[in-house]
């Protein structure tokens, strides 16, 4: 089978069988190549994964005359590809039961094709041999070369690995990641990374739209689209060392908006204040008055100005993010006579922009810099509290409760909103864009990100010159210092 072919010329006369020999030889290698092809298609669309193992064998059952008569060499090339893909197959069932099924048809299918002699390299040998090329399939040992190459790591043991290579991930990142990975690795299991699929993710990416979050809500597009984030970034990095051939993880998004989600605005999730709303704020129990000071929303004669009073104010009147205030240190940074708040360092320790943020005269008018130097003389943050640093998630949580408490039930208002209403000052300032974006500070991975740490004095001038805050703070004018201590 497949060695040779006999065929009559019906003729006595050499020269007209010398023609017909020649005709008859390149109608024998159109088939041979056409079937090449016809093959080779059929292998790169299960290399794909847009036609199953059971859809293969199917092929090679019907074609299967015309597939042994293709020459021998090709047909032995494909025999020990075959006998090497089930081999591999063996080997990787063992690690992972959902390639039962696949082994069971190939193994089938081999069986069929070796008793008929059909065979052909189902999956490599068109990857290095191309769909268009007419040539032999590649042979098995340039194969296994290539597929030697990648990882048979688990892919969940290369994940500290990624986070070396990704140094500058803070822990609230890594910590994202980390719960991303346990997903995926309860939806795909410990495959070798070599084996990673692009439907692998595209599962992920279903077990995401279609299972409910811890709370049992339907999980928002925000949150899928950063897990599917994390999960394609883990992938191109794999692809990058060689762990994995390139099958486009990259192109597998998360579900769309729901209708629900595309008729909330961004601006109506978090808002920012009016003047009012500001005017009311800063005549709330915290400023004036309050109880006690562990009942701070609560109307009294406590007038301490500690941290809870500091964070809130530094908040409303820099624009700073709450992470950046928590860790902010207490030592300004002078450029001539301009005090500023020095977010370099924390600006980094936080993945935001490191940048310098000058005190506006509303801001030193309450005192604040007196509270620096007091923070400073005793080895604290900027708002650190007499018994430690209060973590960022604290922060949060207290602030958000004090607006409930006293009277900012909406729910567009949050802590957050304080940023939202500095960047409306900034904008109506005057001041031009790039000022506005070294100060304010530009998102995570912007461009310029970091461009905040070279503010020059004639910015920083500019600045107090032209930004004025839309609500009057002289009732909390600290004029003797009587409500530091």
């Amino acid at each position: 089978m497949g060695c040779y072919v006999v065929k009559s010329l019906k003729t006595h006369d050499r020269m007209t069988a010398r023609n017909r020999a020649v005709a008859l030889v390149a109608t024998l290698s159109n088939i041979w190549n056409d079937m090449r092809q016809k093959l080779a298609q059929a292998i790169t669309a299960y290399r794909d994964e847009q036609i199953t193992a059971s859809d293969l064998k199917d092929f090679l059952t019907r074609h299967q005359e015309e597939i042994s008569q293709l020459p021998e060499k090709d047909i032995k090339a494909v025999a020990e590809w075959m006998k090497a893909r089930i081999g591999l197959l063996e080997h990787d069932v063992r690690k992972d039961r959902e390639h039962l099924e696949h082994l069971t048809i190939l193994t089938d299918a081999w069986q069929e094709a070796h008793s008929k002699g059909v065979t052909e390299g189902l999956e490599r040998a068109i990857k290095l041999g191309g769909v268009a090329s007419p040539a032999p399939v590649a042979s098995v040992t340039e194969e296994t070369a290539e597929s030697d190459t990648y990882s048979m790591t688990p892919w969940p043991d290369l994940v500290e690995e990624f986070f070396r290579d990704h140094p500058g991930y803070s822990k609230k990142t890594i910590s994202g990641y980390n719960t991303t990975m346990k997903q995926v690795l309860a939806v795909i299991g410990r495959k070798p990374m070599r084996d990673m699929t692009k439907a692998d993710v595209k599962r992920y990416a279903d077990h995401l739209r279609d299972t409910p979050g811890r709370d049992g809500q339907v999980r928002k597009t925000k949150t899928i689209e950063r897990q599917m984030s994390e999960i394609r970034t883990f992938m191109a990095w794999a692809v990058s060392c060689g762990y994995v051939a390139d099958r486009g993880f990259g192109d597998v998004k998360g579900r769309g908006k729901t209708l629900e989600e595309k008729q909330l605005r961004q601006e109506d999730i978090r808002r920012a204040f009016t003047s009012d709303e500001l005017k009311r704020f800063f005549n709330t129990p915290l400023f004036l008055g309050s109880k006690s000071s562990t009942m701070r929303a609560s109307p009294g004669n406590y007038r301490h100005r500690d941290h809870d009073f500091w964070f809130m104010m530094i908040m409303a009147l820099t624009g700073a993010r709450d992470a950046e205030i928590a860790y902010a240190s207490s030592d300004l940074y002078y450029l001539k006579d301009i005090p500023c708040i020095d977010l370099r360092k924390s600006g980094t320790k936080t993945q935001n922009s490191p940048r310098l943020i000058p005190v506006l005269p509303q801001l030193q008018q309450v005192g604040f810099l007196e509270w620096a130097k007091r923070q400073k003389a005793k080895g604290r943050s900027l708002v650190e509290s007499p018994t430690g640093v209060i973590s960022v998630d604290a922060w949060s949580k207290r602030g958000n409760r004090y607006l409930r408490q006293v009277g900012f039930t909406d729910k567009t208002l949050v802590l957050y909103s304080f940023r939202h209403t500095f960047r409306q000052v900034l904008r109506t300032s005057g001041l031009h864009p790039e000022i506005v974006n070294r100060i304010f500070g530009h998102e995570t991975g912007e461009v310029g990100a970091g461009y905040g740490s070279n503010l020059s004095y004639e910015e920083a001038r500019l600045f107090m010159d032209k930004v004025k805050y839309p609500v009057f703070l002289d009732h909390l004018a600290d004029r003797n210092g009587t409500f530091l201590w």
